[in-house]
């Protein structure tokens, strides 16, 4: 049927067209409206175009002298296509359809067979496709489901979309001017990446086209199929939407190149289960805005043709920028990232995010590479694997943790807060980590706080730590990595050598003040230098617990704690020294430069555990006005040997164990000074 120049015209019934349109290209067409040609439908209406290519089902274009030609189909509807580079519905040059009855529980049906059939096509400014409840099907190569281009628009109502075909994306908005909307609307693509790398897409976005989508489902099962593809300057807003893709390297939504966005509102859930399947991936200045909740759920690994694991959400590059509202990320792979900010990329969660991570290697929130920033505001992240810190900054990367942070990590080697190779996390809101056990795989411990490597700085508002793996200290400043905690930080740590606070290494630094630091494990200091570290402690408390864990303890040239204020020291286990110097290391317990500030009180309870022991040529102690106690056996208040030296300037030293003398010095240039020191030994058997 046509309707020509101001024609207009009825259906009803079954077509099966042979006849070509009176105009160029003179296709084959079922219904035709032309320069404003207008067909209305009075009952059911079922097309079967014919099986030659470039067949149509019904196409209203709107060329001509008049234009606005109409195509109305408020009826049930069926039109097949199959011939090759066929349409079911095409509206063209400011032509208009509308199909399907609101309400009606009869769809409006679409079929194509061919390869690069297109179900649903409007090209050219003003031309507008309008479907209720449509059920759209192509199962050709390169076939997609509806499409707008250069400036048309198609609005989807309800319904389904489906594409079977490798390279055949769901719905697609390109160019300039052109958009889509789809509400209510269940979009599926089953097909792969085709030979020419065309990939099924279930929504696509391109050239400064829009889409909006809303309270929609889409669903994407093949190699590569995306959920949403934002990208050359497209937009898309997703409102209330749910994508899943179970295909590899198969994000959920990705915005590629400058000037494309994409908006979420509503609650949106996106889930991947492919390798390589990122949730939300930003790239070459792509930027994303979720202002609703958004929940993401990742399956997958690292891809093998792509690098990339199933992170939750990945801003890559500078420019590119991802904005969460609240926020829930679950990721389950190996190495999959809970957020990751990636050269240069950047990430802002102010609403509380929640990630959890369950694979090895899988960080909560990971910053890598200059530029790249991830900021988040009373974050709670739970990391279960091995090697998979709870927050990781390198090569120059930010991490910004505000407000009040939770951090849990389960795994081997899973450290709380890592800043690495020139990189920065600063905690300026209460954060309370937790960490595992010692890493088989990569030697790292679950450290509860480490900043390693020359430029690498961890600044900590008030923090609490709890370490229970072996050899996991509570702060390690290591290989000139720095550490910055002034409001009372806790440290508590209950494994073999897990030293609270450690500074290891020329330029690695921790300063603290008045921090708390309980350790119960055996050999574990409450504080350590050696190898250049220096540790300073302003005021606070040392307690030890265990066999040979030292209060403080400095080794090696260079390496040095200062103690300024009223530190109070105590060790209870046998050999467990309270001020130790070996090696060439110091130790400076300042006294107060008030009377106010208070004094240092150094305690030991165990056998052999000597309050200040400074061995070795080079190893200095000095101390002023100290309350220096010690209670066990052979248990000394003062000890220096092989040529250490121990100052006392003012205060006491009392001991009250068997064979515990108040001072005692072997060995050639050995010294130990007592400046209006008061000694009190109560031992029959103790000698000055």
């Amino acid at each position: 049927m046509f309707a020509l120049t101001g024609d207009t015209c009825t259906a009803s019934g079954a077509y099966s067209p042979t006849t070509r349109i009176p105009v160029s290209p003179g296709n084959i067409v079922g219904l035709f409206a032309f320069d404003n040609g207008v067909i209305d439908a009075s009952s059911a209406v079922s097309i079967t175009a014919n099986h030659a290519n470039n067949s149509y089902g019904a196409w209203s274009d709107g060329a001509g002298t008049t234009g606005g030609s109409q195509i109305n189909l408020l009826v049930p509807v069926r039109i097949t296509t199959s011939g090759g580079s066929s349409y079911g519905f095409y509206a063209t040059d400011g032509g208009a359809i509308t199909a399907g009855v609101v309400g009606s529980s009869v769809p409006v049906k679409i079929t194509t067979t061919g390869s690069d059939s297109i179900g649903v096509f409007a090209s050219g400014t003003g031309s507008t496709i309008t479907i209720n409840d449509p059920s759209i099907v192509t199962s050709g190569l390169d076939a997609p489901g509806a499409v707008s281009a250069s400036g048309g628009s198609v609005v989807l109502s309800g319904g389904s979309v489906t594409t079977h075909g490798d390279g055949s994306f769901g719905v697609a908005a390109l160019a300039s001017g052109s958009s889509i909307s789809a509400t209510g609307t269940t979009i599926t693509t089953l097909g792969n990446v085709d030979v020419a790398g065309v990939q099924p897409v279930d929504v696509w976005v391109a050239g400064g086209a829009t889409a909006t989508l809303t309270n929609d489902t889409l669903i994407a099962s093949g190699v590569q199929g995306l959920g949403v593809l934002v990208e050359d300057g497209g937009t898309a807003n997703l409102l209330g939407d749910s994508v899943s893709t179970t295909g590899s390297d198969a994000p959920a939504v990705v915005v590629n190149g400058a000037g494309s966005s994409a908006a979420l509102s509503g609650a949106n859930v996106l889930n991947t289960a492919g390798n390589g399947s990122i949730g939300l991936y930003a790239e070459g200045g792509g930027v994303i805005n979720a202002t609703g909740p958004t929940t993401i759920s990742t399956l997958g690994t690292t891809s093998t043709a792509t690098g990339l694991s199933a992170f939750g959400v990945n801003a890559d590059g500078a420019g590119s920028q991802i904005n969460l509202a609240a926020t829930t990320v679950t990721t389950s792979g190996g190495n999959a990232f809970g957020f990751y900010a990636s050269n240069g990329g950047n990430i802002t969660a102010p609403d509380a995010p929640s990630v959890t991570t369950s694979g090895n290697g899988s960080i909560g929130l990971y910053a890598s590479g200059g530029g790249s920033t991830i900021t988040a505001d009373g974050a709670s992240i739970i990391t279960h694997g091995a090697s998979a810190p709870g927050v990781q900054a390198d090569t120059g990367g930010l991490v910004t943790l505000n407000g009040a942070s939770v951090l849990t990590t389960a795994g081997d080697g899973s450290i709380g807060l890592y800043a690495l190779g020139g990189g920065v996390i600063d905690a300026t809101g209460p954060t309370t980590i937790s960490t595992g056990n010692t890493s088989t795989s990569t030697g790292l411990r679950a450290y509860g706080v480490n900043a390693d490597g020359a430029g690498s700085q961890i600044n900590l508002a008030a923090t609490t730590v709890t370490t229970s793996g072996v050899n996991a200290f509570g702060f390690y400043a290591s290989s000139g990595g720095v550490i910055s905690a002034p409001d009372a930080p806790s440290i508590t740590t209950f494994g073999n050598g897990s030293i609270g606070l450690y500074a290891s290494g020329g330029g690695s630094t921790i300063t603290a003040d008045t921090p708390s630091v309980v350790t119960h494990g055996l050999s574990a200091p409450g504080v350590q230098a050696d190898t250049g570290g220096v540790a300073t402690m302003n005021g606070g408390s040392v307690t030890t617990t265990g066999i040979d864990s030292h209060a403080v303890f400095a080794s090696g040239t260079g390496s040095q704690v200062m103690l300024n204020g009223g530190n109070v020291l105590s060790t209870s286990g046998d050999g467990a020294f309270g001020l130790y110097a070996i090696g060439g290391g110091v130790i400076n317990a300042n006294g107060p430069t008030f009377s106010a500030v208070g004094t240092p009180s150094i305690t030991t309870s165990g056998n052999g555990s000597i309050a200040l022991y400074a061995s070795g040529g080079g190893s200095t102690i000095t101390a002023d006005g100290a309350s220096i106690i010690t209670h066990g056996a052979s248990a000394p208040g003062v000890q220096a040997d092989t040529g250490g030296l121990v100052t006392l300037n003012g205060g006491s030293v009392t001991t009250t164990g068997i064979d515990a003398p108040g001072v005692f010095v072997s060995g050639a240039g050995t010294l130990a000074m007592l400046n209006t020191t008061n000694v009190l030994t109560t031992s029959p058997t103790s000698i000055f």
